[in-house]
């Protein structure tokens, strides 16, 4: 969870030096998506492999 927010902060704080200039309130909303469409993009790996190791263990007798 921490390299998540890690990585959601720095494109949010990216986003709203690069947005926030150029598109005031709108910008900082694109920023918003950007943070939290990086944090999911960084659990998606950990999510799908914690379910595949359930599954795993469902599975053996």
């Amino acid at each position: 969870m921490l390299a998540a927010e890690i990585g959601g902060f720095a494109t949010f704080v990216a986003g709203i030096v690069w947005l926030v200039p150029l598109h005031g309130a709108e910008g900082a909303a694109w920023a918003n998506t950007t943070y939290y469409s990086a944090i999911a993009l960084i659990l998606v790996p950990f999510i799908v492999a914690t379910l595949w190791q359930s599954r795993r263990l469902r599975q053996k007798p």
